[in-house]
């Protein structure tokens, strides 16, 4: 019974802000498996990088790209392509809490096993992150200011 009570105090540490939202959702996963989750819906990816899981982001980053590349290779409509930039949001909407919640027992289990640092640490590398969301959207931001702005010179000198 110990260890299920230090594994919730790991869980609830680990997850950070939700804790409460995740934990619920874990304890009842044996009968449902899929949950709509909010964020994934409205963020996409970028949830991904609030919620620190940074493989999955450069998956989705990778996939998303190669689509879209080959989507303008082929000539794809303008239409076409805003539907198919909206695909990381819907499938992240069906199995991000799932994914979330597998990627925080995944990580907390792991710490049981071998506590290498203190819980201030493990805390540190779960919880949320906005700084690197927030970077990205500043980058997106400018390059397609840039890409919108063909009267401006952008020139080393």
């Amino acid at each position: 019974m110990q260890t299920e009570a230090s594994f919730k105090h790991l869980i609830q540490i680990f997850i950070g802000p939700r804790a409460q939202s995740y934990l619920k959702f874990i304890e009842q996963q044996g009968g449902q498996n899929s949950s709509l989750s909010w964020a994934g819906l409205i963020c996409g990816p970028y949830w991904l990088l609030y919620r620190k899981m940074y493989r999955y982001f450069f998956l989705f980053f990778a996939v998303g790209f190669l689509i879209s590349m080959l989507a303008l290779i082929i000539g794809v409509p303008d239409k076409v392509l805003i539907g198919l930039a909206l695909i990381p949001n819907i499938i992240l909407a069906g199995i991000g809490k799932r994914l979330y919640s597998d990627f925080a027992v995944q990580k907390t289990k792991a710490y049981m096993q071998q506590p290498k640092y203190s819980e201030q640490v493990f805390a540190e590398e779960g919880g949320v992150n906005w700084g690197l969301p927030l970077l990205l959207v500043f980058i997106q931001s400018v390059v397609m200011i840039m890409l919108s702005l063909p009267f401006i010179q952008f020139s080393p000198l």
